[in-house]
């Protein structure tokens, strides 16, 4: 959009920049879009997904890095040929995400180091 390089989310909600709407909303938007395509989100921080801009005051959640398999193993085998494995998989790693986002919240609330 700017031009600018997209920093992560973690940056963003360090900011502040999101209200809590905001940031549901786009969390929605990556949620939908995971569980269409059976996306295994392996490695869910703040830090793996980056906000790029789209206008002034449009977003979207970009994941760089943390996807599929973290290594050659009968679960990759389950998570190819098992949809019902995949989507187990795609719904317990975003549980981990949406932990992930609430603890980032909350110590940035308490002032923390993250």
């Amino acid at each position: 959009y700017d031009g600018n390089i997209s920093k992560t989310l973690r940056h963003y909600l360090k900011l502040n920049k999101f209200d809590n709407n905001k940031v549901e909303t786009l969390l929605n938007d990556l949620k939908k879009y995971l569980f269409k395509y059976k996306i295994i989100f392996s490695d869910p921080t703040s830090v793996n997904v980056l906000c790029k801009r789209l206008s002034e005051d449009d977003y979207k959640l970009i994941i760089i890095d943390g996807l599929g398999s973290k290594r050659k193993d009968i679960k990759l085998f389950f998570s190819m040929y098992f949809s019902s494995y995949r989507n187990y998989k795609t719904y317990k790693q975003w549980e981990k995400f949406i932990s992930n986002i609430k603890r980032v919240k909350e110590k940035i609330r308490l002032n923390q180091k993250l």
